[in-house]
Parts: structure tokens; sequence; C-alpha cells
């Protein structure tokens, strides 16, 4: 759970990073780069629980993106159900962080599932960010 947890927010990280390279390379040298990319390593520092509203915050604030995880949106699960899911993730998460359990019950076939869904959203946030954001 800890490690899934983790590797979703240094996903949603390297994310945003990558896509600021790739907007720098081509977009050429401009004369605030350094002040660019200052900002967004300061937008970064202070993003933590890498859940919907937060996500769409740091998106909206690195890259002027409104609301890019309306891409969850698919015949799988509505936007809702994942924001509902995701966030049980992360409440669990937190439980078992400071307080050593959780009130979901876990199993391995439920982190497997709970990693599968991550993936999804992953897959879905880096093509909405890709195809939205040069």
């Amino acid at each position: 759970m800890f490690h899934l947890v983790a590797y979703w927010q240094d996903f949603v990280e390297s994310l945003v990073r990558r896509k600021f390279t790739d907007i720098k390379s081509y977009s050429g040298s401009h004369p605030l780069d350094d002040l660019l990319a200052q900002n967004v390593e300061n937008k970064l520092k202070r993003f933590n629980t890498p859940n919907t509203k937060n996500i769409d915050q740091l998106l909206k604030d690195a890259f002027g993106l409104t609301k890019v995880t309306t891409c969850w949106d698919t015949d799988d699960f509505s936007r809702v159900q994942a924001k509902e899911r995701l966030d049980g993730i992360l409440l669990s998460r937190h439980q078992i962080a400071h307080r050593g359990l959780t009130s979901r019950e876990l199993s391995y076939e439920s982190n497997f599932e709970d990693m599968e869904f991550i993936f999804e959203l992953a897959t879905l946030l880096q093509k909405a960010v890709d195809d939205h954001a040069i």
C-alpha cells in the first residue's frame, strides 16, 4: 500500500517534470526558463496527497490545464468512481501510516486490483497531459 501510493505520487511528479522538459525543448531557449523551472519545482515540493483535487491543481498551476482528471471518465468507470476509489486507496495508506491499521480489508488480490487501477489512471492521465500540453 505504501509503495503503491508513493509510486503514484512519483509518477505524477515525473509526468510534470517530463512535460515541462518537452515544452522547453519545443519552444527553444527563453530568458525565463530558469524562473519557470524553479516555479514548477516549487509547485512539486508542495504537492502531496496525490488525489484528484491536488492533481488537477498541480496541472493547472504548472501548465494551465483545467480538470485534467476528467480523462478518468471511461467506459469502465466514471470520474466520480475513479475519485472515490483513489480516495479510498489514499485513505487506507493514511490510516496504516498513522494508526497502524485500516478500515478497509486488504489482501494480495485487492492490492493487485488497486495496482491495476492506479496503472489505468496513470495511463489515462499521461495521455491527457500529452494530448493537451504540446
